[in-house]
Order: structure tokens, then C-alpha cells, then sequence
């Protein structure tokens, strides 16, 4: 009772009397196991059901407070989760088929293959799981906490989906324990032997009544739900909860490492979302059956007078934002890659905003009376260029007094979550560009792709392919201004969609490169610094609005 005594004194734990242990439901049966791909991780089919979520005082000597209040939440659909903790050799074929931003988690030596990959922050898991979803279509993810709970209880009540006697762990889990002991003679550890001193190859402990393994030990889990100190006012369904600390995510069910009383059903630990260790790994999830990756839920088009930009609305959802180390024409401004929350939906421009929209500006009294030169290359529906940060501004307050609509500049995270439309690629359409797909110098190639034309100016908007949001020529055509100060790396950028105003606000964004850009340049993760009274014939903007 000492240490519960210690962490009981720093507001860590409640310290209850002991309970009688709950009595065990019956086995639920497992659905079908199905694996979608040679290289996809197996999964398991859970049915709908209901449970209580959390701990109740009396379940052990040491429970914590973060485990309560003990709630019922309702599982309304049924959902595949995997069989096993995701594997090295499963990251490693989404390393060699070119997702998962080429990073290869160091192993420690303990072997790769079956072994549960480790070294995986929560951002790493985001780019497997986009890599899954595209290779086979389906909608991959991580599992929200009480899916993963409901998926580890397998309708128990227990502390431990296999009964109340904890040192039955080591039929079921790989934790610590005598093996480990004897290596690290200090530890507090499950008095009995399961023959792994660190991770043990997916599959080789007893599945829980779904028919899941590893559950409980091997390795921390990430979760996708933002970390909170308590179950008040959590969901009562499986929906991920993204309110409180988003910058920490939750991790689940202890590992090869955990003291026993952390190697339960109810146990959470925060961690910050870049966090990588070598107890740390995760599983994967799905909506069952053959429901596909949905294309992202983008609302209406609409324009609000007939000079206006056609507008299209985006979700809100949440992506990571730069480039990782390593990547072909990577500049070091692009990174650190860092988790960003668009928490809010919001509306941009389908293309950029075009000569006819800005003369209607002028002919209307406003933009200052200014007339862009087009170079000799013609007005109309080609983007206006030659215009500087702050007359793109004298556009957006133009717009606004004749819509009665918030009109602006986006910020640069909306910009680069508007053009990736959900892709972890170079380019919204994948790992390289040719001259069909975009405008750009196409005397220079990009990875495998071809050698192209090079057109020497811009060309009508919306000529090529849009992306899965429906905007067109994000890489390519003019350069555009967001709204955000120049810095010359994402180090303490924004988590959120805010305009970052810190840094050289002298030097404005711009993003999306242009007909004089070559392919590197043109990539979603591109950006350049220029001042803001800068105008110049590969220079235009597009303009976002705040929704009501």
C-alpha cells in the first residue's frame, strides 16, 4: 500500500477497498476475420453492443482517478478493429509501397517481421493508416478509446478480460515479468514467467472472447480521442472526443514494460501526439464490410452574386501539415510535420480568382481602381496576377461589403488542408505530376514522372483534374497568398487553422507554386516568403470564408 499511498497523496488515484470481482459474460463470439489486401493487417469483425466504460472503486488496489466516472456508452454500429497490433513487416510494406513518409522505426534488435512495430508516434499512425485507406479504398483508422475498450473487454467487467487473478497474465499477455526480472531486477513485475523480456511476435497469448490478442500487454496502444483527466461529460458512443488536450492523445493497454496494476481494461496514459518509444504501437480500425474511404464530406458550392467567386465548403477534420525529412525537393521550412485540427468548417474559392472577378471588383469601385497587368496573355477566366498581399485584401474587403460575408485570405493551414484533400502525397493525385495534371515547368521532372511541356503563362482556371475536395490548380498555375507572417520552420506553428502571426510579418506565405515553378516546387508542402508589396506575373490568391 505504500506506493498507493505516495500516488494517492499527488491526486493520481483513488485507493478503494477491495471488491469482489465481476463475474464474467459469456463468450459473444468473434465475427469473421477478413484481411483486405496481402500486406493489410488482419481484422476482426465486432459486433454492436453496449458496456460500461471505466473502473469502479474496488477495482484494485490502485485505481486511478482519469478512469471514471464509470459510464454506459452504447455501441450502435458494429466496426472491424485489428487482430493483432499492426507489425513491422505491415509498416514496412506501406514504407516500400511508398506511404508512411519512407520512415523505417528502429527495431531495438529484438527482430521486425511479427513483431509489433514500435517507435510510432500518433502522427506516424495518421500516414499508415491514409496509406491503407488508399491501397485498398476502405475508410482505415485508428479506433476511438471506447471502441478499443469495448474491443477489449469482449463483454467482461473484469479488471482484466481474463478474470480477476492477475497472475493468470501470462497465459494472456506479454508483460512484465519474471523473464524481464531477470534482466531488470528492480521491477515491479507479474509473478509469473511468459518467456519475452521485451515484445513478443502478434499472436502468441491467448485471444479475448472477439477473438483479439494483445489487448492487455506487448505494447501502449494509441487511441484517437484528445486526453482529458476524467470521463465527465464524455460521449455515450463510440465517437472519438476531441474535446480537451489535443496536443496529448490517449494510450492503451499497458505493454511488455507495465506494472501490473497498469495492465488493465480501464487503464489510460496521455502522451504527446510526436511521442515515439519503444513500448509504443497501435492497431487499426474500419467500418465493417466493404464500406468504402468515403471521398471527404465536402458541403455545397455556391456564389454569392454572380461576380463572385464560386466557393466550395470543406469539413472539418484534422491532417498533418509539411514535409518529413528525406522527401525529393524537402526545404527545411517544411517542417517539423506537426498535427493540425481544422475544428471548424470553412468555405475557398473552387479556383483562383480570375481577371473577371477583379474587374468586376474595379468596375464595382473597389480594388482601388487598380487594373493588373495580364502580361499579353488575356483577362477573363484566367488568374489575376500582378497583384500584391495587400490588394488581394483590397479584394477580400471589396467582396465582403457587396455579400455581407466574412471574406479573407485563408490561413496557410487551411490552404495546405484544402489542397492535400486528405492525400499524405507530394501531390494531391499521388508521388509524381506530368503536365497534364497541373501547369508548371514541365522541363524538369519530379521522382518517375515524364518530362513535359512547358507553357510559359498561365492558363484559364480550373483546365486540369480537381482534387477530392473539388478545388483545381492547387500545384501549379500562380503562386497564392495566404494570410500567415513568414517563419522559416513549423517550430511552434499553430495546432489549430488560426493565422500564424507570429514571425517576418513583413514577408507574407505564398503556396501552391506556379506555370514558372518546377515540379518540386509545385508540392502540397511548398511554401515561400516575399514581401507583401511584391507584385509579380506568377502571383494571385484565392479567397476562404468564415461559415456562419
Amino acid at each position: 500500500m505504500k506506493l498507493a499511498h505516495v500516488l494517492g497523496a499527488l491526486g493520481l488515484l483513488v485507493v478503494c477497498a477491495m471488491a469482489p470481482g465481476s463475474a464474467q459474460a459469456e463468450n459473444p463470439g468473434a465475427g469473421e476475420t477478413f484481411r483486405d489486401c496481402p500486406d493489410c493487417p488482419e481484422m476482426v469483425f465486432v459486433p454492436a453492443g453496449e458496456f460500461m466504460m471505466g473502473s469502479p472503486c474496488g477495482e484494485g488496489e490502485v485505481r486511478f482517478r482519469d478512469e471514471g466516472p464509470l459510464h454506459h456508452v452504447s455501441v450502435r454500429q458494429p466496426f472491424a478493429i485489428g487482430k493483432y497490433e499492426v507489425t513491422f513487416a505491415e509498416w514496412d510494406a506501406c514504407v516500400a509501397g511508398g506511404g508512411c513518409n519512407n520512415y523505417r522505426p528502429d527495431d531495438k534488435g529484438w527482430g521486425r517481421g511479427k513483431r509489433p512495430v514500435i517507435n510510432v508516434s500518433h502522427e506516424d499512425t495518421k500516414y499508415y493508416t491514409a496509406w491503407l485507406s488508399l491501397e485498398t479504398g476502405l475508410a482505415y483508422r485508428l479506433p476511438s478509446e471506447s471502441e478499443w475498450e469495448y474491443a477489449a473487454r469482449a463483454n467482461t467487467s473484469s479488471a482484466r478480460y481474463w478474470g480477476t487473478r492477475a497472475n493468470q497474465a501470462c497465459s494472456y499477455a506479454n508483460v512484465a515479468d519474471r523473464s524481464m526480472k531477470e534482466k531488470y531486477s528492480s521491477w515491479i513485475i507479474f509473478e509469473c514467467r511468459d518467456g519475452y523480456v521485451h515484445t513478443s511476435p502478434v499472436g502468441k497469448f491467448r485471444a479475448n472472447a472477439f477473438g483479439l490478442h494483445d489487448m492487455l500487454g506487448n505494447l501502449r496502444e494509441w487511441a484517437e480521442d484528445c486526453w482529458t483527466d476524467g470521463y465527465a461529460g464524455a460521449p455515450s458512443d463510440t465517437n472519438v472526443w476531441t474535446d480537451g488536450d489535443c496536443r496529448q492523445r490517449v494510450l492503451r493497454g499497458g505493454s511488455w514494460v507495465s506494472k501490473p496494476w497498469t495492465v488493465r481494461s480501464a487503464y489510460r496514459y496521455r502522451i504527446d501526439n510526436y511521442f515515439r518509444y519503444l513500448d509504443i504501437g497501435f492497431r487499426v480500425a474500419r467500418p465493417p464490410g466493404n464500406a468504402q474511404a468515403a471521398d471527404p464530406d465536402v458541403g455545397e458550392t455556391f456564389r454569392d452574386c454572380a461576380d463572385c467567386p464560386e466557393m466550395i465548403e470543406l469539413p472539418a477534420g484534422e491532417f498533418m501539415m509539411g514535409s518529413p525529412e528525406g522527401k525529393e525537393g524537402r526545404w527545411d521550412e517544411e517542417g517539423p510535420v506537426h498535427l493540425v485540427s481544422v475544428r471548424q468548417p470553412f468555405a475557398i474559392g473552387k479556383y483562383e480568382v480570375t481577371f473577371a472577378e477583379w474587374d468586376a471588383c474595379v468596375a464595382g469601385g473597389g480594388c482601388n481602381g487598380y487594373r493588373p497587368d495580364d502580361e499579353g496573355w488575356g483577362r477573363g477566366n484566367r488568374p489575376v496576377i500582378n497583384v500584391t498581399r495587400e490588394d488581394a485584401r483590397d479584394y477580400t474587403a471589396w467582396l465582403s461589403g457587396e455579400t455581407g460575408h466574412a471574406y479573407r485570405l485563408p490561413s496557410e493551414a487551411e490552404w495546405e488542408y484544402a489542397a492535400r484533400a486528405g492525400a499524405d502525397t507530394p501531390f494531391h493525385f499521388g508521388g509524381t505530376i506530368n503536365t497534364d495534371q497541373a501547369n508548371y515547368s514541365g522541363d524538369r521532372t519530379y521522382g518517375d514522372g515524364p518530362m513535359g511541356v512547358y507553357r510559359g503563362q498561365t492558363v484559364t482556371v480550373g483546365s486540369y483534374p480537381s482534387n477530392r475536395f473539388g478545388l483545381h490548380d492547387v500545384h501549379g498555375n500562380v503562386s497564392e497568398w495566404v494570410e500567415d507572417c513568414w517563419n522559416e520552420s513549423y517550430a511552434d506553428a499553430p495546432s489549430d487553422t488560426n493565422v500564424w502571426m507570429a514571425g517576418e510579418c513583413y514577408e507574407r506565405v505564398r503556396r501552391g507554386g506556379s506555370w514558372f515553378s518546377y515540379p518540386g516546387a509545385v508540392r502540397s508542402a511548398t511554401r515561400t516568403g516575399i514581401s507583401f508589396a511584391k507584385q509579380e506575373f506568377d502571383t494571385g490568391f484565392r479567397v476562404a470564408m468564415t461559415l456562419p
